[in-house]
């Protein structure tokens, strides 16, 4: 094959794959992947691209060897040496700091310093360095927060605004026929929802959809509708200035327009596998949600995922998220952030309380059985002690961030983890 050639094939192969990936067929991108690594070795895309698959789907030890290689052939693959620290827990024996801190003394461009930055406190924090890894991670998250429009208050007010909301009763439940039944796991980032999820797909009638972006994008298109329709007889709309804005429109919505978002989301689920009775759709922010859902979808199980304020705004500050959660840059904005949800939450939970199952993280990781068994009740599926070996039981694909951890058996370190940087901390303790 011609040189010329051969660059067409990769090329063709790597398209494939990705889409395939896409699709959520990775077995066969995994195979399209290899296909095009033997022709081109070397070609530091096709590694970054094939290491974060095999994340995905849990070869961490794989992963990580491609990875190496990606750096190896790119070291400024910023992306490719913060996705490799987060495969494992870094040893005195196994880490890269010292190369993390080669690298930066090279690299100048933001993106790039964010990523290694945030790897660099995560080998750190590992490692039990835990001054250090703050300081560093404070650079990174402050870096990160300077390239972003961004304000919080916006936020407060469209959590205000849904508080406020007098949402109608929910109808009946409906009994399911031939749908299934929606499991809505909400939560902020990092408390724990995917450590749900498995559990709740250890159950051989229970498919895991993921992170759906369907609900909301529903309700925001009849938001908008309900808007325009609201104006006055001359057409003459101006934009809503605000989320808070749209949102309150939500209370001129008829039965039939939950009936229609009911029925549009039912239909825009993944085709359910032969004996699939339950879909758990794992959107964190669903948790805006919550009325809304209660009234186009009485049959749906709501599980509400809390944590420690301490240990959950750190967890959220140490991640680095691709797009979402621009409040995660900076303490104060985290603190505001996440007491307005939950502010939020105990509002959904008074008002649909026979809706809502509420599960603290701290409960589920030192009891896992006793709170395991009770949301499994909740949503009406029989409790198996798999349930407690997820890790083994559960090996389905997983594009989270905590793609990696739930590879593991279920442990309590994370609980005070924040407790080393409690001075660090102090816009999370108010």
């Amino acid at each position: 094959m011609t040189l010329a050639g051969n660059t067409s094939a990769v090329t063709k192969l790597a398209n494939a794959a990705m889409r395939c990936s896409q699709l959520e067929d990775y077995p066969q991108a995994a195979t399209l992947y290899q296909q095009a690594l033997r022709l081109a070795p070397d070609n530091p895309t096709l590694l970054f691209n094939y290491g974060a698959l095999l994340r995905i789907t849990g070869d961490l030890t794989a992963a990580e060897q491609t990875l190496d290689r990606a750096i190896s052939v790119n070291p400024d693959d910023y992306e490719a040496w913060q996705l490799r620290s987060s495969l494992r827990r870094q040893t005195e024996q196994a880490n890269h700091v010292g190369e993390l801190r080669a690298q930066l003394a090279v690299s100048k461009a933001p993106k790039a310093r964010v990523n290694l930055l945030y790897a660099l406190a995560k080998e750190l924090e590992d490692l039990g360095h835990f001054e250090q890894s703050i300081q560093t991670l404070n650079e990174g998250a402050a870096l990160r927060r300077q390239h972003l429009n961004y304000n919080v208050q916006d936020d407060e007010e469209t959590f205000t605004e849904l508080a406020r909301l007098q949402l109608p009763t929910p109808t009946a439940t409906q009994a399911a026929t031939d749908n299934v039944t929606p499991i809505f796991v909400v939560s902020l980032p990092r408390a724990g929802s995917t450590l749900v999820e498995r559990m709740l797909g250890c159950h051989a009638e229970v498919q895991l959809a993921g992170e759906l972006n369907n609900f909301p994008q529903l309700l925001g298109q009849q938001l908008k509708r309900q808007y325009l329709s609201s104006g006055d007889t001359s057409g003459d709309i101006s934009p809503p200035r605000s989320k808070a804005e749209l949102v309150r429109v939500a209370e001129q919505f008829e039965r039939s327009t939950y009936t229609d978002i009911g029925e549009s989301y039912l239909k825009s689920l993944p085709t359910p596998a032969e004996h699939t009775r339950y879909v758990v759709d794992k959107l964190p922010l669903n948790l805006l949600n919550v009325g809304f859902i209660v009234n186009a979808l009485p049959q749906a199980r709501i599980i509400y995922i809390r944590r420690n304020k301490l240990d959950h705004g750190y967890a959220m500050y140490k991640h680095l998220f691709a797009h979402a959660y621009p409040f995660s840059y900076d303490l104060a904005e985290i603190s505001r952030y996440y007491d307005a949800s939950h502010q939020l939450m105990e509002t959904w939970q008074q008002q649909f309380a026979e809706h809502v199952l509420s599960v603290d993280y701290e409960q589920l990781v030192t009891d896992p059985e006793s709170v395991s068994k009770r949301l499994f009740d909740f949503c009406g599926l029989t409790w198996s002690a798999d349930v407690l070996q997820f890790h083994k039981a559960n090996n389905a694909p997983s594009t989270t961030g905590s793609a990696s951890q739930i590879r593991q058996p279920l442990h309590q370190r994370s609980i005070g983890l924040a407790e080393h940087y409690r001075s660090y901390l102090n816009a999370l303790t108010n």
